[in-house]
């Protein structure tokens, strides 16, 4: 089985995969049996068997049943979103460390000064007085390390003396430390004899004391005592985000994902106040399912692109008769109004294109925003002002634009008021680096957020989020390349750290350019090429004319490719993609629809299975329809025979009697032929027929009898044949010179 149609299939040829066959080759003047069963379940009953060529010079423009061969070359990206997370970790617990070196002894030094008075000293000077100055010193070399244990762990010893980044070091290699993030500082008396560490801790909740030791217990001692304890975090500790220059509403630690979603959404979008009067109608499309995200709107997130319709409801235009919006792009100046009236007690449904802008030209061009209001009684005056004209009332207007540019609305408004754009005391919103964020998704486990942030247009280089009132206690990026910033907000009774965390960078646009490569030919193309610049590119590679449709985005856009004047099969168009730059980058093609010819097989090339042989008619080399039966039945009862000829020499009047069987008794229905020349019937049974030998060049040939509507007779005892036999009748010229020059004879051969 080649093909099959397992469900109804219409007339549609590619309907189901499994109605069409793999390709095989046919060779000339060979002949394929197909059989084609199917099953009735009811109604008419018919069943098409249709071919496929693909090496055919047409294309669709052509010839009905051609179809063009259509490529698509596509350039794929891994697309990462941007992915931060955000944890609040805990107040800081502080442990004071203080180490003393106790075995100095103190040394007292006195100093015999004598003064002598002059004019710079003060009045009450005695000349030569002497002075007792009394300088006390440590006099020892101090040595010895102290250690520090947490959790059972125990630090290797440390100098007295060490720097605070000396023992954070330290303490760094207990595991027992691992996960809590603390910082070291220190200071020391005015001897340097006793040193104190202020060890922070920010975590969740009260640690238990670190423990010191000294290695000469004689001459050193070492103490911890708490300065503050950790304390937990409770839920409603507030922060609020900090992000594109925009504050967020006041979250807490025991806000909802949804929440901090509702706060991230809020703080990338247009702020917009409402008017007072909220009219007929007024949307600012931040549900609609058609809504886009992707590209800057007028308020909200969310704009309507390339809307066509307007569907108030059937409304009265003197209740509601300002219509405003906000618009971006290119839109044409007319709009198309459905609208119905009674005129003279008749009720009428018309609709007419008026123009809902004042201006020159065809098209409003807007590359931002504006606010633009229609009043609707002006435009719609020509109907409804006439004599006889009720009920006026607007049920539909639709908007266009033009073939290759987008618009965008925005904020609409049906009512009795004219609003401008300053009526909605439009606030920016966050834009981190300048990208248009199109949506944010947050999940929550424990006390971290994981924030998502899927960016418009393939932005990228997102800033790291930020937390107001928080100062970066430290900065570092990790393994993989993320940047990791810890935030430290300080408050009465301790402080808040507060970690953020790059998980995954959103992926740039793809960049670079890509090869294509199409019988012996290439071309280059940057990855951003729109329609026209691979069209004309692909032409350049010998396709003749084609037809390009780009969609997709800039992390990976598509071109399907259209052959419109060379038909049939094209080769694979081949690509090198090693010049492109991006996310796990690379540029396949496909083919969607090989170019062929798709018909009904016509009838000159079927034949239907029979068991008994069929009558042909051909008109102009195409075989006729047969309607009804056409079958043939060869029988050895209906064959006629010739078995001899009673003179087998002669010439053109011969009288000749041919002996068989099977001939008819009625003369016409008899014809007998010599060397393909008529030997006319004179008399005929159903063994014999005579006939009269017609003029015929000489030799031995068959004779051929035809009997209707039998057919022709066989030789079953072997050819029976007539001779036809011929004399000479003149010789021209009689003589001729003996010299033996050529002489050229005249001879009458009668035959």
């Amino acid at each position: 089985m080649v093909a099959e149609g397992v469900r109804y299939t219409g007339w549609n040829w590619t309907r189901f995969p499994e109605q069409i066959s793999n390709k095989f080759n046919l060779t000339a003047n060979r002949s394929y049996p197909i059989e084609a069963r199917y099953i009735e379940y009811g109604g008419q009953d018919w069943v098409q068997i249709g071919y496929v060529r693909y090496d055919v010079p047409f294309v669709k423009a052509d010839i009905e049943g051609a179809v063009n061969e259509q490529q698509r070359i596509l350039v794929k990206s891994d697309v990462a979103l941007e992915r931060q997370s955000l944890s609040i970790e805990g107040a800081k617990e502080v442990q004071q460390v203080t180490v003393a070196y106790t075995g100095c002894e103190d040394s007292t030094t006195s100093y015999n000064v004598t003064v002598y008075c002059n004019e710079t000293t003060h009045d009450n000077c005695d000349n030569g007085t002497v002075e007792e100055v009394v300088v006390e010193s440590v006099d020892c070399e101090m040595s010895g390390s102290f250690t520090l244990a947490y959790d059972g762990q125990e630090t290797a010893p440390i100098a007295i003396g060490a720097s605070a980044g000396e023992v954070e070091e330290e303490l760094g290699k207990l595991s027992s430390l691992n996960g809590t993030e603390y910082s070291v500082t220190a200071e020391s008396d005015e001897d340097d004899s006793t040193w104190t560490y202020n060890v922070t801790l920010y975590v969740h909740e009260d640690l238990p004391l670190m423990a010191a030791s000294v290695s000469d217990a004689d001459n050193m001692a070492a103490s911890v005592t708490e300065i503050s304890p950790g304390t937990a975090i409770t839920d409603d500790e507030p922060f609020a985000i900090s992000y594109g220059g925009k504050l967020s509403q006041i979250l807490t630690k025991g806000s909802t994902a949804l929440e901090v979603k509702n706060a991230m959404l809020d703080l990338v979008s247009i702020k917009c106040e409402p008017p007072q009067e909220s009219g007929f109608l007024f949307s600012t499309f931040e549900d609609a399912p058609m809504g886009v995200t992707d590209e800057e709107p007028f308020c909200g997130r969310t704009s309507l692109k390339n809307l066509a319709e307007i569907n108030p409801g059937s409304f009265n235009f003197r209740m509601a008769d300002k219509l405003c919006f906000a618009v971006r792009g290119v839109l044409a100046k007319s709009a198309k109004f459905t609208v119905t009236f009674y005129e003279n007690g008749r009720a009428k449904e018309e609709s007419h294109s008026w123009n809902i802008f004042d201006m020159e030209g065809d098209y409003l061009v807007s590359h931002g925003w504006s606010y633009r209001c229609v009043n609707l009684d002006d435009i719609t005056s020509s109907v409804h002002s006439k004599g006889g004209v009720s009920s006026f009332r607007i049920s539909q207007i639709e908007l266009k634009g033009n073939m290759k540019d987008n618009y965008y609305i925005d904020n609409l408004y049906l009512g009795r008021s004219t609003l401008a754009e300053s009526d909605w005391n439009r606030q920016p919103a966050a834009r981190p680096n300048g990208i248009l964020v199109a949506d944010v998704n947050v999940t929550k486990s424990d006390s971290t957020f994981k924030i998502t942030m899927t960016p418009a247009k393939c932005g990228h280089n997102f800033p790291l989020l930020g937390i107001q009132g928080a100062q970066v206690h430290s900065r570092s990026d990790n393994a993989n390349g993320n940047t990791e910033v810890k935030y430290l907000k300080r408050k009465d009774e301790g402080a808040v750290l507060f970690n953020v965390k790059r998980l995954e960078s959103a992926s740039p646009p793809v960049t670079g350019s890509f090869t294509l490569k199409w019988n012996g030919k290439q071309v280059q193309v940057p990855a951003n090429a729109d329609a026209k610049k691979m069209k004309r590119q692909i032409e350049r590679l010998g396709t003749g004319i084609v037809a390009v449709v780009r969609s997709g985005q800039c992390s990976g856009y598509a071109w399907d490719v259209e052959w419109t004047s060379r038909g049939g099969s094209q080769p694979l168009i081949q690509v090198d993609d090693s010049q492109l730059s991006g996310n796990n980058v690379k540029v396949v093609v496909y083919r969607h629809q090989e170019g062929a010819y798709l018909g009904i097989i016509p009838g000159e090339f079927l034949r239907l299975m029979y068991d008994s042989p069929q009558v042909e008619v051909f008109i102009n080399d195409i075989a006729a329809l047969c309607n009804g039966t056409c079958a043939f039945t060869q029988s050895e009862d209906y064959t006629p025979t010739v078995t001899a000829v009673t003179q087998s020499q002669g010439n053109d009047g011969t009288s000749i009697t041919i002996s068989g069987s099977g001939f008819s008794t009625t003369m016409v229905d008899n014809q007998v032929k010599i060397g393909g020349v008529g030997c006319a019937v004179t008399d005929a049974s159903e063994s014999s027929i005579e006939c009269t030998v017609g003029k015929g060049g000489a030799g031995s040939n068959k004779v051929v009898v035809n009997v209707s509507p039998n057919g022709l007779a066989s030789h079953s005892d072997g050819d029976v044949t007539f001779e036809y036999t011929g004399r000479i009748t003149g010789v021209s010229p009689l003589s001729g010179s003996t010299a033996g020059e050529y002489l050229f004879f005249n001879i009458n051969i009668y035959v």
